[in-house]
């Protein structure tokens, strides 16, 4: 309520500082915060970040209740929390048209958790910027984060940390919370030893994410549009395929080898696509070559050759580099005077690489 009442008074005044100004009701953030103070006014604490404030002075003492507090602010300006500030304003009035049309949010449930700072006066100009800057900067929350602990990946994870490579000298990392690589490599390199023990059982070019096996697992399917249309959107299409997992799930020794393979046969597809002169456009000419070799295979690459090789055989790779050139100048071409990256997201850029007539070399064939 309170802020509610600032807001109304001061209106944009009290976000000079800010780094934004309010996106209204329109983005997906927004929607939220209105749907929060609508429907579960009282989870509103728990459910949103807050509100960054700056000011020149702040003075408490008792307020009329008796109890401690805030009894005045001087110069008071809010550098992070404008849509959230706004969206409270805006939710106390009835609204005019939309899912809430003529009805005002009861505020007298909501309360929303501030982090003050008071700066002298001579640091103003030099530090409020700097605070707006870095507080509207966070690193967002994605759909991979909130899907981290997802049974699958927990099972994946559990197995990428017992499963030796062949040679028994390395391992394959699978990074199923972001970040946890480094956090692990920190925690344990308490000398440079350590730090090499480290690096050499866990080797960074043999470190995949809940992002790559989604794209992998994706390309490997014959979906390469879906790959291409980025790690969010392909993340979200592979967990709907996982289906459900109990808690203790983990894949058998077979399925994880089956991932790493898919993971190296990626990999090393990518590799000869960057290496052919396809910066740029190296992902999406991998993502069509992987799911091209997969359907005139009929996904009969043998993937337990590949992890016992840790890479893919050089008959495959030899094909590969025949077919790459081809399969990307027919996607160029295709796209015509369309966006050729929005043309890769498309399943008709699907339909006319499968068309295409260019076989398997005999030696692949003789090994799938």
């Amino acid at each position: 309520g309170v802020l509610a009442a600032l807001y109304d008074e001061y209106g944009q005044r009290l976000l000079e500082l800010n780094v934004r100004s309010y996106l209204q009701a329109r983005g997906k953030v927004n929607k939220g915060i209105m749907e929060t103070l609508f429907e579960t006014p009282e989870r509103f604490l728990a459910y949103n970040n807050g509100i960054t404030i700056v000011a020149e002075e702040m003075k408490t003492g008792k307020l009329t209740d008796g109890s401690l507090g805030i009894t005045g602010i001087k110069g008071l300006q809010i550098v992070n929390g404008g849509q959230t500030t706004a969206s409270i304003h805006r939710s106390s009035k009835k609204e005019k048209t939309g899912k809430y049309k003529d009805r005002a949010a009861d505020l007298a449930k909501v309360s929303v958790q501030a982090k003050i700072t008071v700066i002298e006066p001579n640091k103003f100009e030099e530090l409020v910027p700097l605070i707006s800057k870095f507080s509207n900067t966070q690193n967002k929350v994605t759909e991979v984060d909130l899907r981290a602990n997802h049974p699958f990946h927990t099972g994946i994870e559990r197995v990428s940390r017992k499963m030796w490579a062949p040679g028994e000298k390395c391992m394959w990392y699978y990074e199923r919370a972001r970040g946890s690589y480094q956090t692990d490599k920190a925690r344990e390199a308490t000398t440079p030893a350590k730090k090499k023990e480290f690096e050499i059982r866990y080797p960074t070019s043999q470190r995949f994410t809940p992002t790559d096996l989604a794209k992998y697992s994706n390309c490997w399917n014959q979906h390469p549009y879906i790959a291409s249309k980025g790690g969010q959107k392909s993340f979200v299409y592979f967990m709907q395929d996982i289906g459900k997992k109990d808690d203790d799930w983990q894949p058998s020794d077979e399925e994880y080898k089956a991932h790493v393979g898919r993971s190296i046969l990626y990999k090393d597809i990518y590799k000869i696509c960057r290496e052919v002169g396809y910066k740029g456009q190296q992902v999406h000419c991998c993502n069509y070559t992987v799911a091209l070799i997969t359907n005139r295979t009929a996904k009969r690459v043998n993937l337990q050759q590949i992890w016992n090789r840790q890479s893919i055989s050089e008959a495959l790779e030899q094909n590969v580099r025949e077919w790459a050139p081809l399969i990307m100048k027919e996607m160029a071409d295709s796209a015509g005077t369309r966006n050729p990256t929005e043309w890769y997201k498309d399943p008709k850029c699907w339909e006319v690489v499968q068309r295409m007539s260019i076989p398997l070399s005999s030696e692949l064939q003789a090994e799938l």
